[in-house]
C-alpha cells in the first residue's frame, strides 16, 4: 500500500493516553508531603516533564524544592498502577491501522523509562517500533527536541518520510525543528489556539483521524 508517511512518532500524555488522573493524583500527593498543601494542578501542564509541571504550579519554586518535590512524585506516581490512565476512544484501533500499512510507529515521551513500560504494559500496548524517553540516553534528561533528533539518528530514516503527532506545543517545534511534518492533536490538554498559532501541517480533532493522515497525508 503506497503511504504519505512511513514513519509516525508519537507523544504519550495527551496524544495516546490519557493519564491526566494519575498525574494530577501524584503532583497533590508530593506537595502534601513537602509542603502540606494540595494545590490546584492545570491539565494544560499535563505532558511537559516534571521540572515544568512544578514550576508551572508554583513559579516561586528553587532548586531545591523542585528536587524534593520531583523524588516525592517519583515514590507516588512511578509504581502507582495507574488506576486512571487510559487510552483514548480509538486509539489501538488508530496505531492497528497504520501498523497494517506496513509504517513504522515510533513513541517519544517526556516520561522516564519506567512509567512509560509499566503504561504500555497496563494498557496492552506493544505496537511500536523503538521507544524514546526523557532518560534514554545517560547523563541527564533529554528534550523533545533531543529525542526526536536522537531517533532519527538511531533509525536512518529520511525526514520527508516522517510525522510527528502531539498536543503541547513543545511537540511541535520538536517535529519543526527537527525538520519533519507536524500533527497538532487538538484533542488533548495543549492550547489550541496555541497549537494552531504554530500553523502545524495537519490537525487532529480526534486520534481516528491519525491513520488516513498517514496514508493519505490530509
Amino acid at each position: 500500500m503506497s503511504k504519505r508517511y512511513e514513519n509516525i512518532l508519537l507523544d504519550l500524555d495527551g496524544t495516546l493516553v490519557d493519564s491526566a488522573p494519575d498525574i494530577i493524583s501524584g503532583v497533590k500527593k508530593a506537595f502534601a508531603e513537602v509542603s502540606g498543601r494540595e494545590p490546584a494542578v492545570p491539565a494544560g501542564l499535563i505532558g511537559f516533564q516534571l521540572r515544568e509541571i512544578l514550576l508551572g504550579i508554583d513559579p516561586g519554586l528553587s532548586r531545591e524544592n523542585v528536587a524534593e518535590l520531583a523524588a516525592a512524585f517519583r515514590r507516588n506516581y512511578d509504581d502507582c498502577g495507574f488506576p486512571g490512565t487510559t487510552l483514548y476512544p480509538g486509539a489501538g484501533e488508530a496505531l492497528s491501522a497504520i501498523k497494517d500499512s506496513g509504517a513504522k510507529i515510533f513513541l517519544v515521551t517526556n516520561k522516564p523509562s519506567k512509567p512509560t513500560r509499566a503504561i504500555l504494559l497496563k494498557l496492552g500496548v506493544d505496537l511500536f517500533d523503538s521507544v524514546i524517553c526523557s532518560d534514554s540516553e545517560p547523563g541527564g534528561k533529554l528534550s523533545k527536541d533531543e529525542m526526536v533528533r536522537l531517533l532519527i539518528k538511531r533509525r536512518g530514516f529520511g525526514k520527508s518520510s516522517a510525522v510527528m503527532a502531539g498536543d503541547t506545543e513543545t511537540d511541535l517545534l520538536a517535529a519543526r525543528n527537527n525538520g519533519i511534518a507536524a500533527a497538532a492533536a487538538l484533542y488533548g490538554y495543549g492550547d489550541p489556539v496555541k497549537l494552531l498559532a504554530l500553523a502545524p501541517d495537519y490537525t487532529l480533532p480526534d486520534i481516528s483521524g491519525l491513520p488516513r493522515l498517514v496514508i493519505n497525508g490530509r
